[in-house]
């Protein structure tokens, strides 16, 4: 899209380009950034911003009015949300929290396994805010290649290295003496062969490691058909943590938090937390019923409530088609 420039052009938009600046300045982004997320080349929209471009005027009018006005659209969905309370310290989470603080302090290597949506995650978010030395490496499916995972671990911890042979020993170099901690989270994804390479890491950078994820965690460890590799894996680990549900206390905890007082909504909310996809899914409905519900200029109640959950799954909350 890039034409030559021509200090002579003058193009129309005067108040366009004000919008523009102004909309940069607001949140604080270059116009090479703006180019970039309004899809119009660097030079392009410079030339553009000050009235030198000698190409379609109009074309890139166009393209800054679109990255306008969906700003505006954002601005107005994000008005519309409620506020979270942020992390709320559950007992589960505490728990979760303690074995961590256990692995980092004791160098040792732990794991943490529940199903889906019972805290894990948000508890290794805050740990790691709440602690120094701590880096979360999320687990995917291509890990089960250990070099793959070594790959994506050296920019968890900083370390550029475009050796692969060399990749772990400088991860090593790079965490030993910080009585650092390395979180895999979402663990069920990486190989047996990965799993150990996290284990020479973790044994001669002398730091904690704590593998979590489902119980595909446990099934690495101690799994069928692999012999002598799974025993000595199994072996190694210090403490264990198995949660299956999320906790009926935990469930009013985050509901206090969120300062949801109405018995029936309470009740629905928490049925929706027995559901697959647990305390994320409860507080996922419960956001859209807040945010219902302040669109109507109404307090939350049990219709809310439904109707978040219809949109999220177009089923009721009893489990019948919406």
């Amino acid at each position: 899209m890039d034409v030559p420039l021509n200090e002579s052009v003058e193009a129309p938009g005067d108040d366009l380009r004000a919008r523009l600046r102004a909309a940069a300045d607001k949140r604080g982004l270059s116009m090479a950034t703006v180019a970039q997320r309004a899809g119009i080349g660097a030079s392009t929209l410079n030339a553009w911003v000050n009235g030198k471009y000698a190409g379609d005027n109009e074309k890139v009018a166009a393209c800054v009015l679109r990255w306008l006005d969906s700003l505006e659209a954002e601005d107005l969905a994000r008005a519309s949300q409620v506020n979270s309370p942020g992390f709320v310290p559950t007992k589960t989470a505490g728990s979760f929290m303690q074995i961590l603080e256990h692995a980092q302090y004791c160098a040792d290597l732990v794991v943490v396994c529940g199903e889906a949506g019972v805290g894990k995650t948000s508890a290794c978010e805050e740990y790691e805010r709440s602690r120094p030395n701590v880096w979360i490496l999320t687990g995917e499916p291509s890990f089960s290649s250990a070099h793959a995972m070594l790959e994506e671990l050296c920019e968890v911890v900083g370390v550029t290295e475009r050796s692969a042979g060399r990749r772990s020993r400088s991860i090593i170099s790079r965490v030993r003496g910080t009585s650092g901690l390395l979180v895999v989270d979402e663990a069920q994804h990486l190989s047996v062969q990965a799993i150990e390479q996290l284990r020479a890491i973790h044994d001669k950078g002398r730091i904690g490691l704590a593998l979590v994820g489902n119980a595909g965690v446990y099934a690495r460890l101690h799994g069928d058909a692999r012999g002598n590799l799974t025993a000595q894996l199994s072996s190694r680990v210090g403490l264990r943590l198995h949660r299956k549900a999320a906790r009926r206390e935990d469930v009013d905890a985050i509901l206090d938090a969120w300062e949801v007082t109405g018995e029936a909504p309470r009740s629905l909310l928490r049925a929706v937390a027995a559901r697959p996809g647990a305390l994320r899914g409860m507080v996922k409905t419960l956001r859209l019923a807040r945010t219902i519900a302040s669109g109507l200029g109404a307090e939350l109640a049990a219709t809310h409530v439904e109707s978040a959950w219809k949109r999220l799954s177009d089923t009721s909350i009893g489990g019948a088609k919406a």
